[in-house]
């Protein structure tokens, strides 16, 4: 029977994934297999907890230039994808005021992230009349 105790410090940490490493090849349903499942947990719930990644933040120009790359478009088949009087250059550079359904197309089209055009809409957004 193996001897699994709490991860409390970096130390812990590092023995558990070097046991784990060790362990990487254990059949499941085997006591090295349980014991890998195990520590599997273990070490991502204190690798959670200890060492969170941020979600990135929001940017808009980022997140259509990786759809651009993905898909391997240019700006003018972008412009063609969206229809008439796109720009999605003056969008990605902040010349262009998003509208809710811009925002809505080039999530659906585009898969761009809603935190990213809320971020751009209200940066976007002109100041209120004093």
């Amino acid at each position: 029977m193996c001897n699994i105790n709490p991860i409390r410090t970096e130390a812990d940490f590092a023995a558990a994934e070097a046991r784990l490493y060790a362990l990487r090849n254990a059949a499941p349903g085997t006591p090295d297999g349980n014991e890998c499942e195990l520590l599997a947990d273990l070490v991502e719930l204190y690798d959670n907890r200890h060492h969170p990644i941020a979600p990135p933040e929001p940017d808009l120009e980022a997140d259509i230039q990786f759809w651009m790359d993905r898909q391997g478009r240019t700006p003018q088949q972008v412009n063609a994808l969206l229809g008439p009087g796109w720009d999605i250059a003056a969008v990605m550079t902040g010349k262009q005021v998003i509208t809710i359904p811009m925002a809505r197309e080039l999530h659906e089209r585009l898969e761009i992230r809603p935190a990213s055009l809320l971020q751009a809409m209200f940066a976007r957004m002109p100041a209120a009349a004093a």
